[in-house]
């Protein structure tokens, strides 16, 4: 059995030396560790500190400029506006209140002022719809509002192609221009159908939403004097139900005969997390000789306004209308409730609301290619008589003999106690498209677009100098 050697005798331990933390107290908490070997140092007197290395370190760091997250590309420059601090402490402001709501009082020294009182943070998301006096606004759709969206858009759009394609014309009237060579431009324009289908949807009954999507395209365009070439269709579906896409593909299949435009394409989307039911909307390729072009600068005081009729709502305005009949628990299935509109016997609330919007281009074309002067072209959409405006802002439009208002718009106005103002504003109230010609040759037009249609054409006014639009009932706009 082998010997064991005798333990050799330890120094004795020096009072200053810290003693080694056992094999438990390595396996501590860091907090119990840290704790432990600050009760085993000796405690020394004070000394005169010492500058911290790190800490300068740090010092010398936060003097650095910092980086960015995303450094723009090589070669690639960068501009940036100029930081606007307005001197908000003036207002008394608590030092980290969210500051949205306090764009008003900046708006002078602010250039983003108007961008801020946009997000300012609402009570609700929609203004609560009063017991009576409907208006467009209080249903979701605020056209001012909308005007200055397009505006803001625009106005970033700055970018434009020089020589063969470059735009001709402005962005904001009803449809845009391209040049095509020395003697013809292109026009191109895009509209949807918006919450009509909304009944076509209660009805099952789709086959004239197409109608209604041709029509509000080749209606613009014709307001440049364009004859329309071609046609596509964007069809966005939460499903794509194959019964819904064919009575569409009805209606589009009637709205280009009528406007004599061929339906080349178009695009189904199934996008079930984003669309509720389906949207139909289109853009439309026309033609127009340079020489022939409509843009509304030759409109002078002394012009005649021709009016042609509208077949009913159209496509607009039926966020405001469908409030107004479902509040009143009218349900689109159920018979027309008024008797005595005889114009609607037999027929469903729905079939009323869903009549096809009037395509104007056969007769409008015709005019333009009689030789008789047109000096303006007015698609009367959403907004109602203000689309007068759109093709020259610096005259003022005289409706004095306005065309007969459908009973469907006295049904919505009773049903929604909404203002004449408002409804002028809104709705096309029974004239769907204006003629502007010169004061000569008003009777020759008058007579020649009668000999092309069925339905009513009159003259509703004339042009004066000033500015708006002047209705007898509906107010000035």
């Amino acid at each position: 059995m082998p010997r064991r050697k005798a333990p050799r005798a330890r120094p004795a331990k020096r009072p200053s030396a810290p003693k080694r933390p056992s094999k438990a107290e390595r396996k501590g908490k860091p907090a119990a560790r840290r704790a432990a070997k600050a009760a085993r140092a000796p405690k020394r007197a004070p000394t005169k500190a010492k500058p911290a290395r790190k800490s300068a370190r740090k010092a010398k760091a936060s003097k650095a400029p910092a980086k960015r997250a995303s450094p723009a590309p090589k070669g690639v420059k960068v501009r940036r506006p100029a930081v606007h601090k307005p001197a908000e402490d003036a207002l008394g402001l608590p030092e980290f209140e969210v500051r949205m709501a306090s764009s008003s009082a900046v708006a002078a020294a602010s250039p983003m002022a108007v961008a801020a009182k946009v997000a300012t943070v609402q009570a609700s998301s929609a203004p609560a719809l009063a017991a009576t006096g409907l208006t467009y606004a209080q249903t979701g759709v605020d056209i001012q509002r909308e005007d200055k969206a397009i505006e803001a858009l625009a106005g970033m759009v700055n970018f434009s192609r020089a020589g063969f394609g470059a735009p001709m014309g402005r962005i904001g009237h009803f449809a845009g221009l391209v040049d095509f060579g020395p003697e013809h431009a292109l026009v191109l324009c895009t509209d949807g159908v918006g919450s009509k289908i909304e009944i076509a949807n209660a009805l099952r009954k789709w086959d004239t939403v197409g109608i209604d999507c041709m029509a509000m395209n080749v209606n613009d365009a014709l307001c440049v004097g364009a004859e329309p070439l071609a046609f596509v269709d964007y069809l966005a579906v939460e499903d794509p139900d194959p019964e819904l896409t064919r009575q569409v593909g009805v209606g589009l299949n009637e709205g280009a005969r009528q406007s004599n435009c061929s339906l080349i394409g178009g695009e189904t989307a199934s996008l079930p997390g984003i669309v509720k039911g389906f949207d139909l909307a289109g853009t439309c390729l026309a033609y127009v000789k340079k020489s022939a072009i409509v843009d509304g600068s030759k409109i002078a005081p002394g012009d005649i306004l021709i009016g042609l009729a509208s077949t009913g709502i159209h496509s607009n305005g039926y966020s405001l209308a469908r409030k107004c009949f479902e509040r009143a628990n009218h349900a689109y299935t159920a018979p027309w409730p008024w008797a005595e509109d005889a114009a609607y016997k037999g027929q469903r609330v729905g079939d009323v609301l869903l009549e096809p919007t009037r395509i104007y281009v056969r007769e409008v074309l015709a005019l333009l290619k009689s030789g008789i002067p047109v000096h303006g072209l007015s698609h009367i959409t959403g907004s109602g008589l203000r689309k007068l405006r759109r093709i020259n802002q610096g005259v003022a439009y005289h409706v004095t003999k306005p065309l007969p208002v459908h009973p469907v718009f006295a049904r919505v106005q009773e049903l929604g106690a909404i203002a004449d103002a408002e409804m002028y504003k809104t709705f096309n109230m029974g004239m769907g498209f204006v003629v502007v010609v010169p004061a000569a040759a008003a009777k020759k037009a008058l007579a020649f677009l009668r000999s092309q249609v069925a339905y009513e054409v009159k003259v509703v006014g004339e042009v004066r100098a000033g500015k708006g639009v002047h209705h007898p009932v509906g107010g000035v706009h």
